[in-house]
């Protein structure tokens, strides 16, 4: 495809983000990379994190709402009354393929949206072993609903003008297949003129060079690149210039883990995820990319 960015500072007022724990901020409490993305910038646009750990890209993109959720195996909408969902998108519900899903955590979620021309919401909880899918609605509203029955998330409807970031894949690892794919349907997915940022997939500390997840990974993140050459941030190890700009004094294992190809040990929370310094050195980077471009 060809990029399609918008040049000209358009007054961002929001910044939608989609993605799994990474996004989330997993592995600190403080300052992840969204909350440093606007330091010292004077811009204050409203930032919308939807991000989920745990979700693989399928289930993230669903929410963004390039993907669409089909609920079956209820008859009716029965007003503020919550209805069992036995399938959706012809499966019964798990972690590959509800938009709500996640192996993380049993933290009951609800989506609002609307369904046959009615407001309601999704809702998703564990009790135990059990998850379970219901809908309801705030309003009273009953309707029929037949089985594959197209949901549509309000996020996907309101932030679809938004500028919007994109990092997914993680969970994933090291099957990718695909994500290339559901990247540009997100894009394509965005209202004109289309604003958006891609993540390139995360390395954990151990996919060094030769390993099946460090060429899995690094072959996408060259598909990504190759596709959205404009839009897209590396999550390669910092250079010497970016250290110097985060006040980082590297030590031997971290010149070690940087010629491995991987972000360095001391700037993540686990093998996996950043700490406030990892997520520093993304912010960073998004900050450029958007600065470039005004939106910022």
């Amino acid at each position: 495809m060809s990029d399609r960015v918008n040049y000209a500072n358009n007054n961002i007022p929001v910044i939608y983000v989609t993605g799994d724990s990474l996004g989330a901020g997993a592995g600190t409490t403080g300052n992840t990379y969204l909350k440093q993305l606007l330091w010292g910038t004077g811009m204050l646009p409203q930032i919308v994190n939807s991000s989920i750990g745990g979700q693989l890209f399928q289930q993230i993109a669903m929410r963004q709402g390039s993907k669409p959720i089909f609920v079956s195996g209820i008859t009716a909408l029965n007003g503020i009354t919550k209805v069992g969902i036995t399938l959706i998108n012809g499966a019964a519900p798990t972690t590959s393929n509800a938009p709500l899903s996640t192996p993380s955590d049993t933290t009951t979620r609800e989506m609002s949206g609307q369904i046959e021309g009615k407001r309601a919401i999704i809702e998703r909880s564990v009790v135990g072993a059990v998850e379970t899918y219901k809908i309801y609605s705030y309003f009273g509203n009953t309707t029929t609903i037949p089985d594959g029955a197209r949901f549509y998330p309000d996020d996907a409807v309101i932030y679809r003008d938004a500028l919007q970031i994109f990092w997914w894949g993680r969970n994933n690892v090291p099957d990718l297949t695909g994500l290339d794919t559901a990247i540009e349907s997100a894009v394509s997915y965005l209202s004109e003129p289309r604003r958006y940022i891609v993540i390139g997939v995360l390395k954990a500390v151990t996919e060094i060079t030769g390993t099946a997840s460090q060429i899995a990974i690094d072959a996408m993140n060259a598909t990504l690149i190759a596709a959205h050459p404009n839009n897209f941030v590396e999550c390669t190890p910092p250079t010497v210039a970016e250290m110097a700009a985060l006040n980082y004094t590297p030590d031997a294992t971290d010149n070690t883990d940087i010629a491995n190809g991987v972000i360095p040990t001391r700037m993540r929370a686990d093998s996996t995820h950043l700490n406030q310094i990892g997520y520093g050195l993304i912010a960073m980077r998004v900050r450029s990319l958007m600065q470039s471009y005004g939106w910022i």
